[in-house]
């Protein structure tokens, strides 16, 4: 059974962090390279949120099939 208050709300947490993350770099004036603030700030954050959204997508068996071709 898919637990889609988890789902919605890890996703949500994830959508937080990047909007975070825009705001500062829009603040800071858009610099080229954000990636080294990106780390300090704000992707440890973001990959504990994509591995909760991942372990939900284990339990409900959805990473098998992302390894398989497209159907055509």
């Amino acid at each position: 059974m898919v637990d889609a208050a988890a789902w919605q709300r890890q996703w949500f947490e994830l959508e937080i962090i990047n909007g975070l993350a825009l705001a500062e770099w829009e603040e800071q004036g858009r610099p080229e390279d954000f990636s080294a603030r990106w780390r300090e700030g704000y992707q440890q954050e973001a990959l504990e949120r994509v591995n909760e959204l991942l372990g939900l997508t284990a339990e409900i068996g959805m990473l098998p099939s992302l390894s398989r071709p497209p159907c055509r």
